[in-house]
Formats: C-alpha cells, sequence, structure tokens
C-alpha cells in the first residue's frame, strides 16, 4: 500500500518540478532565441545597409571625375578672379589679348516675359562685357574654344572695331556666365 500512496506523491512532485523549476527555464530558453534572432535580424540589416553605402560611395568615386567637370562649369558663385583668369587663359591661347572684363547689365528685351523671369531664377547668370584686342581669326578660335570649354558661357552679343591701317581689331563681347 505504500507504493501505491507514494507513486501519486511522486508524480505530483515531479510536475511541480516541472512547473516551477523547467517550464520557466524553457520559457526562458525561448525568450533568449527570440531576442537572438531579432538581434540577429537588426544585425543584418545594418550589415546590408552599410554594404550599400559601401557600394554607393565606390559607385561614386567612379563618377569623381565628371562631378569635377560639373563643379568647374556651375561653381555655384561667381568669382570675378576665376572669370578673368578664365576668359586670360583663352585669349592668350588663341592669340588675343584680354584689355577689360567687367560686370555688365543683362540686356533688356521689349517683350518681357514671365517664362523669362522663371528660367532667369531656376539658372542664374551674371553678364559681362569683355575688350579683347586681336585679329579675326584668332576671335573665331577664342568663340570656338569658348563653346567647347567646360565652362557654361553664352556669347550674348559681339562688336569688332578696327582702325584704318592696323591689322589688329577691338572686340567687345557680352557674355553670360552661368552659376
Amino acid at each position: 500500500m505504500k507504493r501505491t500512496f507514494i507513486i501519486p506523491i511522486l508524480i505530483f512532485v515531479s510536475f511541480a518540478v516541472f512547473l516551477y523549476i523547467v517550464l520557466p527555464q524553457i520559457s526562458t530558453a525561448t525568450k533568449a532565441k527570440e531576442n537572438f534572432l531579432k538581434t540577429e535580424k537588426e544585425v543584418n540589416a545594418r550589415q546590408e545597409y552599410f554594404t550599400g553605402l559601401k557600394n554607393s560611395l565606390e559607385e561614386m568615386a567612379g563618377y569623381q571625375d565628371i562631378l569635377e567637370k560639373i563643379e568647374a562649369a556651375l561653381p555655384g558663385e561667381v568669382s570675378l578672379a576665376s572669370l578673368i583668369e578664365f576668359f586670360n587663359q583663352k585669349a592668350d591661347n588663341n592669340g588675343l589679348i584680354l584689355k577689360s572684363l567687367a560686370p555688365a547689365v543683362a540686356p533688356v528685351n521689349d517683350e518681357s516675359d514671365e517664362k523669362e523671369t522663371q528660367q532667369a531664377k531656376e539658372n542664374p547668370a551674371q553678364y559681362f562685357l569683355l575688350v579683347l584686342n586681336g585679329s579675326v581669326s584668332s576671335f573665331e578660335s577664342f568663340l570656338k574654344d569658348i563653346e567647347t570649354s567646360a565652362r557654361l558661357v553664352d556669347v550674348e552679343s559681339s562688336s569688332l572695331q578696327q582702325a584704318l591701317g592696323e591689322t589688329s581689331s577691338s572686340i567687345s563681347i557680352l557674355v553670360k556666365v552661368y552659376y
């Protein structure tokens, strides 16, 4: 009879041990496993993010020369010293002498359009008056050189003045420089 009485007590004690000792351990292990999987997913997501950043940085390094050309074309501001250097170099390369460079007022059109003012806001530019001295053929090559340069420059108007008996001409050019 002692056996029949001890078996239910052992079953009850084993159930109590399972309920109060083993079950909390199982639930703690399950929560730890869930936290580990969640943290592992976050780490994988961060690794993918940083891998994407690294790939983007490598791709940007490949476009560095293009970005430098864009920076040269649109410097963001008008620097008179860099403009003088730019136009003086182009003039020297083509056999012309840069006599003066001065800021100028934009030419006034009879038809003031809202589109023109909107375009002026979107594409900021400054007008300059250049005075050069040299031959007409040098002037033609100067214009071609400006058209093919990286800097965005539009020639708005030009005028030639040649004195009798002289081979060189005085050339005035109104240019629009984008920044």
